[in-house]
């Protein structure tokens, strides 16, 4: 959806996919717990990021959808 509010406010949360990112991915995703991660991996923004990105996706939630 390029150029759309979606676009603009959801993608800037995520990680960008590039191999360099990849313990910034998988700890957004869940599966590198906070103690492993190196120290240039920043998980107070990650968790920020996954915060921002929730509330976003909650917002964009139409009525009567489940």
């Amino acid at each position: 959806m390029k150029g759309t509010k979606f676009e603009n406010r959801l993608l800037p949360e995520l990680p960008h996919p590039s191999r360099a990112n990849g313990e910034r991915i998988a700890y957004f995703l869940g599966q590198k717990a906070k103690e492993k991660l190196s120290r240039l991996t920043d998980p107070e923004k990650l968790d920020n990021s996954k915060k921002n990105m929730k509330k976003i996706l909650k917002s964009l939630k139409v009525k009567g959808s489940k």
